[in-house]
């Protein structure tokens, strides 16, 4: 091998070295179960039915860009299919709590709940615009919590073929409180994440999660009045890649800094807070 070949050999090596390097940095890396956190900086922090304050109503696209602007990491919100198939996001099974009009959702038809206005004046999102607001605020992703409220096979196959036709896969989570409703959702979208929602004082076994399911959603009101050996739970739920969550309650029970400390320390990975901006400052101040 004369000089010059030689010197192209080494050219040509360091070039490959280098897009190795770059290709291995940009790699997604897998999340280390194994440890516990211990700063509020650590937290993926999920604002429940976005920023709810003075004059912005829950689950409306008001409260999701207000969550948006927070530099919240996840929006949570809830979806329930109307009579004419189409997701709506709203929590209750009726519109009575949070709008001016009365009704099942179930029962309503697109027309009516386009027709709503939420307490201050705000239409009813579904999910058509849920998936543009997400196109158009790439920083955060979405919690979206299917309600056990008559689904048909046929109205998930139409939202999750809609989710994986915006791109949105990976920026979306599936919670509900309804195994099957989950198990079907790992059918129609596989690959995309599933969260437990858990409604029940008692910690869920972990051995009935399986494989499918990514995550448990506990609540805040007994994860420390009730729950004994809590931090021994979350790391064995860490050891089967199950993440833990920590899920706020109706007004926030239990939604304060001296829970926010503690469950951080006991190894929650993502707190669900109806107080973001209240969370942002004192994570700032400490």
């Amino acid at each position: 091998m004369n000089r010059f070949s030689r010197i192209w050999l080494v050219m040509a090596t360091v070039v490959m070295l280098c897009f190795t390097t770059i290709a291995t940095s940009g790699a997604t890396a897998k999340p280390d179960r194994s440890r516990l956190w211990h700063s509020c900086h650590d937290m993926r922090i999920v604002a429940h039915r976005g920023v709810i304050g003075p004059g912005i109503d829950e689950n409306t696209l008001k409260a999701l860009r207000v969550a948006a602007q927070a530099k919240a990491e996840v929006f949570e919100t809830d979806l329930q299919p109307s009579v004419s198939g189409t997701a709506w996001d709203m929590h209750d099974r009726t519109v009575d709590r949070t709008t001016r009009g009365h009704g099942v959702v179930g029962k309503m038809t697109d027309k009516q709940l386009r027709g709503l206005r939420t307490t201050h004046g705000y239409p009813v999102p579904y999910d058509d615009q849920l998936i543009q607001f997400m196109k158009n605020h790439k920083a955060i992703d979405g919690q979206w919590e299917l309600k056990d409220f008559g689904w048909k096979p046929s109205e998930l196959k139409a939202l999750a073929e809609k989710v994986i036709a915006a791109d949105l896969e990976d920026r979306i989570a599936w919670a509900s409180s309804s195994r099957w409703i989950l198990l079907k959702m790992a059918k129609l979208a596989p690959g995309m994440r599933l969260e437990w929602i858990g409604f029940s004082e008692d910690l869920p076994p972990l051995a009935k999660f399986g494989k499918k399911i990514h995550q448990a959603n506990v609540l805040y009101r007994a994860a420390f009045r009730k729950y004994a050996g809590y931090a021994t739970y979350i790391k064995a739920a860490h050891a089967r890649g199950i993440d833990v969550s920590v899920r706020s309650t109706p007004v926030g029970e239990g939604d304060n800094p001296s829970t926010w400390k503690r469950e951080i320390n006991a190894g929650v990975w993502q707190i669900v807070t109806n107080r973001l901006p209240a969370y942002k400052r004192w994570c700032n101040a400490v």
